[in-house]
Order: structure tokens, then sequence, then C-alpha cells
């Protein structure tokens, strides 16, 4: 990941805030097992459908659009929200990608935030900062209610979209 980001310049001290949301949720876009579970849903689509269609007289551009991504809309929608929850709780991901900037911590993600930030931690009287570790559970917590929203809202296709992938037939 870090490679081919930087190769493609997306990784610099100079780098952009869209550029640096942009090398965060990249590597998230794309996975093995969001094509595996695509895979599987297609493959139980039956070919009497895509014979139909010709006969309907669809070209292949309009059977895919038309009669394969209805079909394969819960799991579309499972694996947008498993991967907007996979970058949401990226931890080391973001520290590595925004550390060739000039102002790292400018595009911290709200994880990565938690734990460097000075806001949490209390000076003791001999000057040793010490970590308010229970702000930052309160933090972390808060955090993952935007999760869970998300969660509650999408459950039905979730559990509809992993559920179909591994039925044929």
């Amino acid at each position: 990941n870090y490679n081919t980001m930087s190769n493609l310049g997306m990784i610099s001290v100079d780098q952009t805030r869209m550029q640096a949301y942009f090398v965060m949720v990249a590597p998230f876009i794309a996975s093995v097992f969001y094509i595996y579970l695509l895979r599987q849903n297609f493959k139980q689509i039956p070919n009497e459908l895509y014979l139909a269609s010709k006969v309907d007289g669809k070209s292949d551009w309009e059977y895919l659009w038309k009669v394969m991504v209805p079909l394969a809309a819960p799991t579309l929608i499972t694996i947008t929200i498993l991967s907007i929850i996979g970058s949401w709780n990226a931890y080391v991901w973001p520290q590595i990608a925004t550390s060739a900037s000039r102002n790292p911590d400018k595009y911290w993600l709200i994880s990565v935030a938690i734990r460097g930030t000075e806001a949490l931690m209390l000076e003791d009287p001999n000057g040793i900062k010490i970590t308010q570790y229970s702000w930052q559970m309160v933090a972390s917590t808060l955090t993952v209610v935007p999760l869970l929203i998300l969660f509650i809202i999408f459950r039905k296709y979730i559990m509809k979209g992993t559920g179909r992938a591994g039925i044929k037939g």
C-alpha cells in the first residue's frame, strides 16, 4: 500500500488535504474478501436471466446494470458498509500514510488523534505528563457511535448480503 501510494506521488511532504484523505481510504476500497463475496453472489444468479435479457433485446451492459446490480444490491451495500467501518477503524495506516507530511497530525483520523493528543494528558507537580485513560475511553466510545448507528440502519442489508453469498442455486 505504501509503495503504491508513494509511487503515485500521493505520499509526500507537500501532501494536500485531498491527497491525504485519498491515501488513507484507497487501500480499503478493494479487498480480496469483497471480490470473493461479489463473485459468490454473481455465481448464484441463474444463467436463464442472461438468456431472458438477450431475448428481450438487452445488451450485456444493460443486463449488468438492470439485472445483476439490483440482485447484488444487498452485497454491494454490505461491502460499502464494511469498507467504511474498516477505514474508520484504521489506526496504523493513517499514521504511516501521513508521516511524510510536514504536519502529519493535521490529517489524523479520530482513532489516531485520540491516542496522540496532548489534550487528554495532565501534568503532575513534577512536570511529568500523565495520560488520562478514562477520557480516552470516553472519546473512543463516542467514536463508535456513528458506526453503531450505521450498523443499526443497515443491518438488514449486511445480514442479507453476507448470508446469500454462500448459497448456490
